[in-house]
């Protein structure tokens, strides 16, 4: 142990039993893989004053800190090379489960939120496409998934946090109270306070869903009208669309568009919606967790530091009206081997009060989203391609969702409305309020 870590260690251990300090972490990487990086210290806290003097005691030092949780990004943003970092994983604590709602500690997985709430006929307004990050990670993020349609991301239907600020404060924020905070650190990116504790929405769940598979070919126009029709009937549980290269489009340009439907197994057939202008492929009842966790099922588990094949994922929020421009340009850009994956295409709502940080242009809103796995030889070539596909989205009044693996920092992200993170005057700003002194994440 060196001079600058045992130091570190002795101010940290003021702290007492509630915060655990490894000074030996070893090397980690996040679940993309590109990336890998050994902290100077790992801290776990155990509670919102633990989390309070670990940035109280970097600020002093001039260290930086960078939360994580199950770090599920495929950036690198999870990870310190050089700083603390802060496993907020200790903190898993589910606090209650309550009709219309639930309230977690930051680090609790998304699993065992899921997991309690749809015992009691419930589910998170939202549902990610992967149950292992934690509550605090995807609301840092925005966080979209089953139910993004209707309710936009994980980040809008937050009703309250417990949040800690760079100078140690720790404060309890919602729409009435403490707005400014509440909004900035929804799809802040953990950069501006740390989650230490969630409360959120919870809606009536369906004990199984009946799901369909619906082609439409290359009709683009028929697909996508059905697309935001489905989104916007109360009677859809999930929706989604799926563009995969046609066998006999060797350049990319010939789309094979689909839908994925799926709906309460209990409704009549004479309520069910129906397939639109598409023809069904398939259909199937399924129990409800099945369906939320068949994504996640066939993305894999996380990478050892150096291990193959990585995930440089690509995903941006853009205009409905935009999205056949930008599905054919992540079509035509992304290298063959990363597509047998399909580009997805995601409706999201915009609901009142919803977390203005994150990149959403006006009007109806799609995600459009790859995630490849590639050698690592191919992630130069890939992550070209994602930035073919970022400025299509960027030049039709989109922007980046920051879960990707797009290099960060273009200017011409600065659109009104569509700023990519951190290039956006609204998070530049919050960050010189919040966090002038840059404690979390990031080089100072």
């Amino acid at each position: 142990m060196g001079p600058i870590v045992e130091h570190l260690a002795q101010r940290l251990a003021a702290a007492g039993t509630g915060l655990v300090v490894d000074t030996s972490p070893r090397e980690v990487t996040d679940f993309g893989g590109l990336d890998s990086a050994v902290p100077l210290v790992l801290a776990r806290p155990r509670d919102a004053e633990a989390v309070a003097h670990v940035l109280v005691v970097a600020g002093e030092l001039g260290l930086t800190v960078t939360p994580c949780g199950t770090r599920h990004s495929t950036s690198g943003a999870t990870l310190a090379s050089g700083g603390i970092l802060l496993d907020l994983t200790s903190m898993d604590r589910l606090r209650s489960v309550h009709a219309g709602g639930f309230v977690a500690d930051g680090g609790t997985p998304w699993r065992s939120v899921v997991t309690a709430a749809l015992a009691g006929g419930q589910l998170p307004a939202v549902v990610t496409n992967s149950l292992t990050p934690t509550v605090a990670g995807t609301v840092s993020t925005g966080g979209i998934g089953v139910g993004s349609h209707r309710h936009g991301t994980q980040a809008d239907t937050v009703t309250g946090l417990e949040v800690v600020t760079p100078d140690g404060a720790v404060r309890t924020v919602d729409a009435a109270s403490g707005r400014d905070l509440f909004d900035a650190v929804r799809a802040g990116q953990g950069r501006l306070a740390v989650i230490t504790k969630v409360a959120a929405a919870l809606v009536p769940a369906p004990r199984a869903v009946r799901t369909r598979l619906i082609e439409y070919g290359a009709d683009f126009g028929a697909f996508l009208a059905d697309l935001g029709a489905l989104a916007a009937d109360p009677l859809v549980f999930g929706v989604e669309g799926v563009v995969l290269r046609a066998e006999d489009g060797a350049d990319g340009a010939a789309p094979r568009c689909l839908i994925e439907l799926a709906t309460d197994a209990a409704l009549p057939a004479a309520q069910t919606p129906g397939a639109g202008r598409g023809g069904v492929l398939t259909s199937e009842h399924r129990p409800t967790m099945d369906y939320l966790t068949r994504v996640a099922d066939a993305l894999g588990p996380a990478r050892p530091p150096g291990g193959e094949p990585v995930r440089p994922w690509c995903t941006v929020l853009v205009p409905a009206a935009a999205a056949e421009a930008v599905v054919r340009t992540a079509l035509r850009a992304i290298p063959p081997q990363a597509l047998p994956n399909p580009v997805i295409v995601g409706p999201v709502g915009t609901p009142a009060g919803s977390a203005p940080l994150l990149a959403r242009p006006a009007g109806d809103v799609v995600l459009v989203a790859v995630f490849p796995s590639v050698p690592r030889d191919g992630v130069a070539r890939q992550l070209a391609a994602n930035a073919e596909v970022l400025a299509c989205a960027q030049a039709h009044g989109g922007g980046r969702y920051a879960i990707d693996s797009t290099p960060a920092g273009d200017s011409a992200g600065n659109r009104a409305g569509a700023g990519a993170w951190p290039d956006s005057a609204a998070w530049r700003a919050a960050k010189l309020r919040y966090d002038p002194a840059g404690v979390l994440g990031g080089p100072r």
